[in-house]
């Protein structure tokens, strides 16, 4: 990318801004691969917020570098491109300084790692030059494969050596876009010009990188860009400029060598000055007297109160999203990172959830983990008894450093206790849910199942169409079934295994009439769509019941609550309503037997609700 023309400024590379030193500024800049010769300090000019500003240059050390040589080695580069591309490659990596790593990586077919990061030229000629031409072109997984090369170098370029476009990476190119965005690394590519050239992506994959494309019109012309690539970055110079002013200012940066023009520019947050406002002419003003208010409902204590309400009911909302979400969700987006050879933080974050969890596991076994994973399944859950045992300890862990900040040793044993029922209630309730909604769905699989029976079906197969129609939860509880048919279970175990996950009574009914008529024999149709009408009129009736007792379950609700709501409100907006009543001995005893009486009558109007249910 020689420039013909002078009047066109390009790009100046600027790879670090310092200003840790005060009143100074320092940047490190790259001499482009279009400089040639070294640089001097009346080829520079800078400028701070547009006012030129002394500026002197001169060679820094170069910090440590690790350079990943990407080279194509598809079938389109047999012949003089590959061989013309061993040759310059190994002049680049004579070119380049001896404390950088250079490692190998090619890319045909598939991509790979010929050779890794090493000080020794020796190996890395010898990959070099057993390199081959054959196959298609995977591009995108070759600058991946350089990206994921370990390395603890403070500068990272990745050379890319191509003559076509990519035709059969595992990764497409936004994926590798977004990794190359969150990676260090700068991608210099030298695109080789042929009939099946496509340089739009290698130029998308440089400018993410902050690098650049060069273009090489014959194989002869591959040894020249790399050697002034090699140059480039074997060149590092540091640029000082004195500061005088503080705050945001646009810093501007040009490099003309005579036969070339280089800008650079950025805005840089300049730190405050030392000593700066000492000569300032400071008028002492007496401090203003400051009326501090009296505390009201939401100041003080009771703000803090607030406060950590509102972080419990955060944590408490990320429990519930992580309660609910699918386990399978990741799956497809794990498939195509691992495909590419990417682990993102996600992804390893899965894999300690689930270590842990299997210790968890290994650790607490009995009946009350058998439980707890007889309710995950029921309520439809894609999480193991080791993740929910840690969701709890986590939550409870929380809750309790929660409470003991905000309301001392009271809180620590409420919050202790809250963050031990909560997540075990949210289960519960899944599972309530989900068995309500899969009893609303039964009547219609049982007339489904039915009409599909009757035009041939077997049993398998009919609970097989259903399930492709049904909504969830019955979906996935008659695949369930179904699978386990047909790995050689039983049918109608498995069809009981869906009544006891759903607690559904009236499936174990049918379930029961199920297995009588597979023994005895008998039209099974007609006996599904008997079992289907009475299951029906059975709904019809509870609904028609819970209508007729909701007030009373309104009522009790009201009634049960309105005491400790009213109590807690005037605790909080008018503390001295309470001042003396825990003087006298009796307040104790009245506020025990208050309670009592609240958890009796609750249990009875319960039990009035149930039986009229």
């Amino acid at each position: 990318m020689i420039a013909q023309d002078r009047g066109e400024a390009l790009e100046l590379e600027v790879v670090s801004v310092d200003t840790s030193t005060p009143g100074m500024l320092r940047l490190r800049l790259l001499t482009p691969t279009d400089h040639t010769g070294s640089v001097a300090a009346g080829d520079l000019q800078a400028s701070i917020a547009g006012e030129p500003a002394d500026a002197t240059i001169q060679p820094a050390v170069a910090d440590s570098m690790q350079v990943a040589l990407v080279i194509d080695v598809s079938g389109s580069m047999r012949g003089e491109a590959i061989a013309s591309a061993r040759d310059s490659v190994a002049d680049f990596v004579s070119l380049l300084p001896p404390s950088t790593e250079i490692a190998v990586i090619s890319f045909g077919s598939t991509a790979e790692v010929v050779q890794g990061a090493t000080l020794n030229r020796d190996p890395v000629l010898s990959a070099i030059d057993g390199l081959e031409a054959v196959g298609e072109t995977s591009l995108y997984d070759g600058v991946l494969a350089a990206i994921q090369l370990p390395a603890d170098a403070q500068r990272l370029p990745v050379v890319v050596l191509s003559d076509g476009g990519d035709t059969t990476s595992a990764a497409s190119l936004d994926q590798v876009l977004d990794v190359v965005a969150a990676s260090p690394h700068r991608i210099y590519g030298i695109s080789l010009q042929t009939d099946e050239s496509n340089p739009e992506a290698l130029v998308s994959l440089a400018e993410t990188s902050g690098g650049q494309v060069v273009a090489a019109d014959s194989p002869a012309k591959i040894a020249e860009l790399y050697a002034t690539l090699a140059e480039s970055l074997a060149s590092e110079y540091e640029v000082t400029i004195p500061i005088d002013r503080e705050g945001p200012a646009t810093i501007a940066l040009q490099l003309d060598d005579g036969a070339a023009r280089f800008e650079w520019s950025g805005v840089v947050d300049l730190p405050e000055i030392e000593g700066h406002a000492a000569g300032l002419n400071v008028v002492a003003v007496e401090p203003a007297t400051r009326v501090v208010p009296e505390p009201g409902l939401l100041a003080g204590p009771n703000l803090l109160g607030l406060g950590a309400g509102l972080v419990a009911a955060a944590f408490l909302a990320l429990v519930v999203g992580w309660l609910g979400r699918s386990g399978s969700s990741n799956r497809p987006r794990r498939r195509r990172f691992e495909s590419a050879g990417v682990k993102s933080r996600t992804l390893r974050f899965a894999d300690l959830r689930r270590d842990t969890s299997q210790v968890v596991e290994t650790a607490i076994r009995g009946t009350a983990t058998d439980r707890l994973a007889a309710q995950l399944d029921s309520a439809g859950l894609k999480l193991r008894v080791g993740e929910m045992i840690l969701i709890n300890a986590g939550s409870t862990l929380a809750a309790g450093l929660l409470g003991l900040s905000t309301f001392g040793l009271a809180g620590l044993v409420a919050g202790i206790a809250l963050g031990l029922s909560l997540p075990r209630l949210l289960v519960r309730f899944r599972c309530s849910r989900r068995a309500k909604a899969f009893e609303r769905q039964l009547p219609d699989i049982l007339v489904a199942l039915a009409n599909v029976m009757k035009v041939g079906y077997s049993m398998n197969r009919g609970l097989a169409a259903v399930a492709r129609e049904a909504e969830e939860p019955a979906k996935s509880e008659l695949n369930r079934a179904v699978v386990e048919a047909r790995v050689g279970g039983d049918l109608v175990n498995a069809l009981h295994g869906i009544a006891e996950r759903m607690g559904s009574v009236d499936l174990g009914w049918v379930v029961d009439a199920i297995s009588i008529n597979i023994t005895v024999g008998g039209e099974l149709a007609s006996l599904l769509e008997r079992a289907a009408e009475t299951v029906r009129s059975r709904a019809t009736l509870r609904a028609q019941v819970a209508a007729l007792t909701a007030e009373g379950r309104m009522s009790a609700s009201v009634l049960l609550l309105l005491p400790p709501a009213l109590t807690t409100f005037i605790a909080f907006s008018n503390p001295q309503y309470f001042d003396g009543i825990w003087a006298h001995p009796a307040s104790y005893w009245l506020a025990g037997a208050s309670a009592m009486m609240l958890v009796v009558g609750g249990l009875w109007i319960k039990k009035m609700v149930n039986a009229v249910g």
